[in-house]
């Protein structure tokens, strides 16, 4: 999985062209020469459609960054200003930021990166292009700045993974815009997903000016210590300590905008999700950011009310048992993946299968006294019960949300990632393509046919609803 350089060139020469024409100007601060020292375009003209279409076609002699300047450009001032608008619409995330202490030094991790010409011409164009995720890059900055407070680190450590945070994802302006479309891209262009932090390592270890810890750092941003995380599936003695806190918190803030505008949860229930997550991250860290957002004291997100109590419990019935069949599927696929493949992105699969399955267990959800608790609210109105059915849409929207992760990285593996023969030929390729059949059967039966999730678990499971008599009936079978 590798994307060229003409092909990240042309992406950012896009976006800056676009800038050039709406939002400012970008002047060429140096000549712009091919790989044979032909001229393209001379320092101090401005950008047109011709010098891109040029530059499109050729090698560049040097990175296309130190050719260009923008006007206007981003500047520490303007971004901590920034800061106090996204605060003033997620105060939940203002409060966790303020508890920390982080408030206080944002403007000065905020002029160190202001020295880094490189980045703040990347943080003004994506400002430009992606316009929500510099919001959400500066709120994972700003959630990453708190939790390195909070741990205690020093003022120089603290900046660092302030950056790293903030950056991250700038190889997003690299690749294919719609790629940013979504808080989880689509799947077919997980090709592009998986390797945009090499793309950013790449252009940034081209560029002077940034350090080489920060480099490594956002090359290491969406690594996991279970192995599950891209583009290396490092383990955790391969990752960087700034990888093992970045990641958290970028997973984090994820979860905070999965479910969109309605409705609206805060950081705390996100950390509530982030529970079938655990695998990949280190105790020590999950377990500080889970103290921060505690220490900030959050009220529960009221997405249900008492007078419709009895319809948000039903609505869990059926978030249960659709969790409860997607589970089994997994645990099927769990089943398929650790047969013999030779393949790294089969063996991320299965990795990440097992995991979650023994983040569902340790929760205690999808067993018989939780089936227990939210009927009980169904049938008789349990007000006292309210705040608990909101914990249990959080963990069950937790759970939906990984369930969705493994079925696009299944659909990834079998419908769009190009396979040598003896992989499409093993014995867990050929399984796991049983177990899409089975999946897609399950979605269509019940989609056609409008049956039930409670319908397809009487037929399947003769009614039974406990995810462990399920696993256990189906080894003994």
């Amino acid at each position: 999985m590798t994307i060229s350089d003409e092909e990240s060139q042309s992406c950012y020469l896009n976006h800056l062209q676009s800038f050039n024409s709406e939002s400012g100007k970008v002047v060429l601060t140096n000549d712009v020469k091919n790989e044979q020292g032909v001229l393209l375009a001379a320092k101090g003209e401005r950008l047109s459609e011709n010098h891109v279409s040029k530059m499109i076609q050729h090698k560049l002699l040097r990175p296309l960054e130190e050719c260009v300047g923008l006007e206007p450009v981003f500047n520490a001032k303007l971004l901590r200003s920034r800061y106090d608008d996204i605060f003033e619409k997620y105060p939940d995330i203002a409060e966790v930021v303020k508890v920390a202490g982080a408030d206080k030094a944002l403007l000065a991790c905020l002029l160190y990166v202001e020295n880094i010409a490189i980045i703040m011409q990347k943080l003004t164009i994506m400002g430009h292009a992606l316009e929500e995720m510099l919001d959400r890059s500066m709120l994972n900055a700003a959630l990453s700045l708190s939790l390195a407070i909070y741990d205690g680190f020093d003022k120089k450590e603290c900046v660092k993974y302030f950056v790293v945070s903030l950056i991250e994802n700038i190889g997003y302006l690299h690749l294919n815009p719609h790629l940013a479309d979504e808080i989880l891209p689509a799947v077919e262009f997980w090709r592009e997903f998986y390797v945009h932090p090499l793309v950013a390592k790449r252009m940034l270890s081209k560029v002077a000016g940034v350090p080489a810890s920060i480099v490594r750092g956002v090359a290491d941003s969406h690594e996991r210590i279970d192995g599950t995380g891209f583009p290396r599936m490092a383990a955790k003695q391969e990752m960087t300590a700034i990888a093992l806190h970045t990641g958290l918190i970028d997973e984090l803030t994820r979860l905070r905008f999965s479910r969109g505008i309605k409705p609206s949860i805060t950081i705390r229930e996100a950390m509530a999700m982030l529970q079938f997550r655990r695998a990949h991250f280190c105790d020590h860290a999950f377990a500080t950011l889970n103290g921060l957002i505690l220490s900030a004291d959050l009220a529960p997100s009221p997405i249900a009310k008492e007078e419709e109590l009895v319809s948000f419990a039903r609505l869990q019935l059926v978030y249960y048992t659709e969790c409860l069949v997607y589970c089994d599927v997994v645990a099927r696929i769990a089943d398929s993946s650790s047969l013999e493949s030779n393949s790294k992105s089969i063996e991320r699969l299965h990795l990440m299968c097992k995991g979650f399955i023994k983040s569902v267990f340790a929760s205690g959800m999808l067993s018989q006294p939780i089936w227990r608790l939210i009927e009980e609210c169904a049938n008789n109105k349990e007000l006292e019960l309210l705040q608990d059915m909101m914990e249990i849409d959080h963990a069950h929207h937790g759970i939906l949300d990984r369930l969705h992760e493994i079925f696009l990285l299944l659909e990834y593996i079998l419908e769009y990632e190009e396979q040598p023969d003896e992989i499409a030929q093993s014995a867990a390729f050929l399984s796991l393509n049983g177990c899409w059949a089975f999946f897609t059967h399950l979605k269509s039966e019940r989609e056609r046919s409008h049956i039930g999730w409670q319908s397809l678990i009487d037929k399947m499971y003769d009614g039974q609803n406990d995810l462990g008599a399920i696993m256990q009936s189906m080894k003994a079978s």
